[in-house]
């Protein structure tokens, strides 16, 4: 399983990092036993894309996405 999240920056791997270690922590807190990958994507359209391309990919991965709930995320490229 992996969580695909909006934010961590796009080419910061110190923010990246910290972003993955958070929200583990948060999962961790949240009593979650097996916790999933945490994929930092920077921007909403960056994490959207990178969501699409897991549930397409030729594996089918199990993934979430989780973004801002500001707007609504749009669909079309």
């Amino acid at each position: 399983m992996k969580v695909y999240v909006e934010g961590g920056g796009d080419r910061n791997k110190a923010l990246r990092s910290e972003c993955r270690r958070a929200f583990g922590d948060f999962l961790r807190k949240s009593g979650v036993d097996r916790l999933p990958r945490i994929v930092p994507c920077g921007g909403r359209r960056r994490a959207y894309d990178d969501f699409r391309h897991a549930c397409d990919g030729p594996r089918g991965d199990r993934a979430i996405l989780l973004v801002d709930s500001e707007d609504p995320v749009a669909t079309d490229p």
